[in-house]
């Protein structure tokens, strides 16, 4: 929530005033896009994979991530 006021604070004082509700659009539109096609994508990987290497696959991915944080 807050990181969203953010952007959008930062978006207002990068544009000028006449642009500002095309830019906030465009914002909200860009955060939404990649959201509506990897989910599409995800849903036909999960439909044509093995529940349980899809999972192992995952939680290898989630655990590397994580492992990389930390050090």
């Amino acid at each position: 929530m807050m990181q969203n006021a953010a952007l959008l604070w930062h978006v207002s004082l990068l544009v000028p005033p006449d642009r500002k509700g095309l830019a906030r659009r465009m914002v909200g539109l860009v955060k939404f896009v990649p959201i509506v096609v990897f989910s599409m994508i995800s849903g036909v990987v999960a439909d044509a994979w093995d529940r349980r290497r899809l999972m192992l696959f995952t939680q290898i991915g989630a655990t590397s991530r994580a492992w990389r944080w930390r050090t």
